[in-house]
């Protein structure tokens, strides 16, 4: 396990290998309602999240916090999953609606 601060995020790097699979994520602390909790997710995601909240000129621990407020039942990895799938799929809020995001094409004229 790897440890590490970044701009007050804390990070853990937990590999492990599933079906023959090295597939690695990436733990985060932060304070959520006054509460402190992590998230780990694959560094694709947090890439993607990176980007989202750069783009909205927030912080992505600002951006979680906001994802936290609107995720329903769904757990927060699971919902920053989606929002940063949606996001990269051209969603603007990172929602993705009906299971598919509108594409370029999909813009008309």
């Amino acid at each position: 396990m790897v440890n590490a601060a970044i701009s007050g995020v804390h990070r853990d790097c937990v590999k492990f290998s599933w079906m023959n699979v090295d597939m690695s994520l990436v733990k985060r602390s932060l304070s959520l309602s006054g509460h402190p909790t992590s998230v780990a997710l694959e560094p694709e995601f947090w890439a993607v999240l990176e980007r989202m909240a750069a783009a909205e000129a927030r912080t992505v621990s600002a951006l979680l916090r906001r994802l936290d407020e609107t995720r329903g039942d769904r757990p927060l990895a699971s919902a920053a999953r989606v929002a940063a799938l949606g996001w990269a799929l051209g969603s603007p809020d990172g929602v993705v609606r009906d299971g598919l995001c509108p594409s370029q094409d999909d813009a008309g004229p």
